[in-house]
């Protein structure tokens, strides 16, 4: 095309710089498809549950009831605990789960991810 005279050699490298940079741009837009798909999963999940919490008898946000008047006293041990959600009986939140927490000592419980 260039010999012919139908177009320069300035207008076909300017042609080829624009495909080459818009397919890297295609590229790593198209990278990043996977994660968003598993966002959106993930983000479907979540509004599931929350969505089938309002069908739980159990209110967590009541203040009715008998309260503690005072602080319990001692230790707390569970032993070989199985559990799961009644909103997800079919997924196993722990399983055979066993844990000694002494009077006075703060514990905060998590999902290990591996």
């Amino acid at each position: 095309m260039i010999q012919n005279g139908s177009t320069s050699f300035e207008l076909l490298m300017r042609a080829m710089f624009c495909l080459m940079f818009g397919v890297m741009g295609a590229g790593t837009a198209l990278a990043d498809l996977g994660d968003q798909t598993e966002g959106i999963k993930a983000a479907r999940r979540i509004f599931s549950v929350v969505e089938d919490s309002s069908k739980s008898s159990i209110d967590g946000m009541s203040t009715s009831g008998i309260s503690p008047v005072t602080r319990a006293a001692g230790n707390i041990e569970l032993k070989n605990v199985t559990f799961r959600y009644p909103s997800r009986p079919e997924v196993t939140v722990c399983q055979s789960y066993n844990l000694n927490i002494r009077a006075g000592e703060v514990v905060a419980l998590g999902k290990k991810h591996i």
